[in-house]
């Protein structure tokens, strides 16, 4: 077994995608950092995994909360056509 894993390395083999500050909130240190790449102590996975399906216990009975609401992200030059159109529109009616 290595002695390092990377976070993708970890959700492939659990199967679920998991964050690298989900980790470092469930206690476990960074062993190595390579620009953006975290590795963390291969033989911290299983701890890992109980961890991780402990949170999952914690949350089962959770409410579920509202879907989150995106804003459409629009260029400059979009808005003022939109703008542009809808003066036009309003202009045309009366």
């Amino acid at each position: 077994m290595p002695k390092e894993i990377l976070t993708s390395q970890i959700c492939d083999r659990m199967g679920i995608t998991i964050s690298a500050a989900m980790l470092e909130e469930a206690g476990f240190e960074v062993v190595r950092k390579d620009k953006r790449a975290m590795y963390w102590d291969a033989a911290d996975y299983p701890k890992m995994v109980d961890a991780i399906c402990s949170r999952l216990q914690e949350t089962k009975n959770n409410d579920i909360p509202p879907p989150r609401v995106r804003e459409k992200k629009t260029s400059t030059a979009a808005a003022s056509s939109t703008k542009t159109t809808v003066n036009n529109s309003d202009e045309e009616e009366l």
